[in-house]
């Protein structure tokens, strides 16, 4: 388990638009490639992203935010098909403060008849936390959503970004009537969470 937090992150609210593409090009550096076209490198969650090595390579982990695959060794050539999602249909509705997020992994049970000792082996990896939202007043209601997939960049120093999807499962009740809305909020992980450079 590794625990994280900070001051300040952005949350992007998505119109769930989506536009497909196909054999798209990537930008290859070592084990993994990159969609050079960085108008379709923010990648659908709700959908499959397929990434393909000429050189046969397999995928073992998908940025669904940067447009980039992880490799389990150098590629050749890679193509992309799924869908992505464009800036227009992403709109920064808020600010996250004092936030905290975890990672951990969940255990499953592997006894069998016979032990004497309980037995337990890893499961999926997942991250989710809480933090002070602001919101702009006409999204607040977005965020009563627990449906609604929602893209979070958190800053975790100067120059180190922790971004990924994320639901929002609840949220503080009582919205004031104003500009701005400050409720705490609970954060629930989606698929992977990247640290990254902007």
């Amino acid at each position: 388990m590794a625990v994280y937090h900070g001051k300040s992150a952005s949350l992007y609210a998505w119109n769930g638009t989506s536009t497909s593409h196909s054999s798209e090009a990537c930008t290859e550096n070592g084990t993994q490639a990159q969609i050079t076209d960085a108008a379709k490198r923010i990648l659908d969650p709700n959908e499959t992203q397929t990434f393909t090595d000429s050189g046969g390579k397999n995928v073992i982990n998908v940025d669904y935010v940067q447009g980039i695959a992880y490799f389990d060794g150098t590629v050749a050539v890679v193509t992309a098909t799924g869908k992505h999602v464009l800036a227009a249909n992403i709109t920064e509705v808020g600010n996250l403060t004092g936030w905290s997020i975890e990672t951990n992994v969940e255990l499953v049970e592997a006894n069998v008849f016979g032990d004497t000792w309980k037995k337990s082996e890893a499961g999926m990896l997942k991250w989710n936390g809480g933090a002070e939202g602001f919101f702009l007043n006409n999204f607040w209601f977005d965020a009563q959503d627990e449906l609604k997939m929602w893209f979070v960049r958190f800053r975790l120093t100067a120059s180190i970004y922790l971004h990924g999807w994320c639901h929002i499962p609840s949220v503080g009740r009582g919205a004031p009537i104003g500009e701005l809305v400050n409720k705490s909020v609970t954060i629930d992980g989606w698929k992977h969470m990247i640290a990254v450079v902007p």
